[in-house]
């Protein structure tokens, strides 16, 4: 692990479809430039493209960063490269459900005082059930489809709170998996 990583360059594989652009391979682009390093961003366009890459680099997983020629790995390998902390793979992170909670919060404030007139009242509780209960229904429905595979999905980031996630189906898959629920 380098300590100053200034001047350096990257080459970052990651997905860039029509359909899907790869929420880690963003995130890999974002850690590297904030290291200081020029990236070299080669961009995964189609779904035979990305798995004759993972074949040729003997790899399960985009995106995949190399640095010096050599392959880095993932978005974590990345992040335990740099010396920053990585969740564990049973770890729970609950950053979405609090976000999830922030929000309904703010939303059920502001329907009460559109609807009522006033901030503060009873009915703030029961909207923020209510608002909070239809958020969590919609992840709920959300991380059910992409880990519907038994497979990594990085669609879902957000389904944090499940595991952590990368695609390796298409969005066409996902939505026949949609048509028989």
């Amino acid at each position: 692990m380098a300590l100053d990583q200034r001047g350096k360059t990257a080459i970052l594989y990651r997905m860039v479809m029509p359909d899907h652009l790869c929420p880690y391979g963003l995130k890999s682009k974002d850690l590297l430039e904030r290291q200081g390093f020029a990236v070299e961003d080669r961009h995964l366009k189609t779904h035979d493209e990305t798995e004759a890459f993972k074949a040729e680099h003997g790899v399960e997983t985009t995106p995949q960063t190399f640095i010096a020629g050599k392959r880095i790995g993932g978005y974590d390998d990345l992040r335990r490269h740099f010396g920053l902390k990585v969740t564990g793979e049973g770890e729970a992170s609950y950053r979405p459900v609090v976000a999830i909670f922030s929000v309904a919060f703010l939303m059920a404030l502001a329907v009460n005082w559109c609807a009522f007139g006033t901030v503060i009242d009873i009915r703030v509780v029961e909207l923020f059930i209510a608002i909070g209960m239809c958020l969590l229904a919609i992840q709920k429905l959300q991380d059910g489809l992409c880990c519907t595979y038994r497979v990594r999905d990085s669609s879902c980031e957000s389904s944090v709170v499940a595991g952590r996630h990368e695609q390796t189906h298409t969005p066409r898959l996902q939505d026949q998996e949609l048509a028989r629920l």
